[in-house]
């Protein structure tokens, strides 16, 4: 036990992408905690056209189970095609549904129509919440295949108490009327910005070091070796760069045993 837990914080520590991921998956969950807990009372308060206590409990909870369904197969398959093109695919899925959301969020929240403001909800839930699939999947290959499944309990454990300080912050401005709604939309809207920075960084991160999310071999210097020659022939396709097969077999020949050549 300890030595597993001791190559679970090595992990964590050498990486800086499950550390970025840590805080892209905080950001959406303090913002996903805060709507979750917030919404229905903010509903109730500013009394929106065609609002009624069993509309809103009918379509909230046909839109959060059929978007949940959605954005599950939307973040599947996206994060399974694009991934074989692109290892930084799960980033672009997260950054464009954290930026997507804020638009929507929005809009939501400035509303004066019942109708729009849960259309908004569910076309959020859906293109925002499709990252959870994509994000874990490049954690698990971030880290050593042995501490895998430890790396996304640690993961998702960390942001669930980071995402719970949203909904304590409305809880103490909540001035009791209407305006709650002003808090929700520049808490959500922060977040969902961090999260988007987040994802970007994962990526910049990822493109420095395609390594780091190669196989979890963060350590092997053949790897890297060959993983850096891959960066130098992506960024410039022209460039007399040494042959992968020979930088690995100069630097460590086990190296291609990883990689597939043997």
């Amino acid at each position: 036990m300890t030595v597993v837990t001791e190559e679970l914080w090595a992990a964590f520590e050498k990486s800086r992408v499950p550390q970025l991921l840590i805080l892209a998956v905080s950001a959406k969950m303090l913002a996903s905690f805060s709507l979750t807990s917030f919404l229905p009372i903010w509903f109730a308060r500013t009394g929106l056209h065609g609002y009624t206590n069993d509309a809103y409990a009918f379509w909230n909870a046909l839109a959060v189970s059929l978007a949940g369904l959605l954005s599950v197969s939307l973040g599947s398959v996206l994060g399974q095609t694009w991934s074989r093109v692109d290892v930084c695919a799960p980033c672009y899925v997260g950054m464009l549904g954290a930026l997507i959301s804020l638009p929507l969020l929005a809009i939501m929240l400035l509303t004066q129509w019942f109708r729009t403001a849960l259309l908004c909800y569910f076309t959020m839930l859906v293109v925002g919440e499709a990252w959870f699939g994509p994000t874990m999947t490049l954690l698990q290959k971030a880290v050593r295949k042995s501490v895998a499944g430890q790396a996304t309990s640690m993961m998702l454990g960390i942001a669930t108490l980071a995402g719970n300080l949203g909904p304590a912050i409305i809880g103490i401005l909540d001035p009791g009327g209407v305006n709650i709604g002003v808090h929700l939309l520049w808490i959500c809207s922060t977040a969902q910005v961090l999260a988007a920075l987040s994802f970007y960084w994962t990526y910049r991160e990822i493109t420095v070091d395609p390594v780091s999310v190669t196989l979890g071999l963060s350590q092997d210097v053949g790897v890297r070796a060959a993983c850096l020659s891959w960066t130098i022939r992506r960024l410039d396709p022209n460039s007399q760069h040494i042959p992968v097969w020979e930088t690995c077999l100069k630097v460590q020949p086990d190296s291609l045993i990883y990689l597939g050549f043997m």
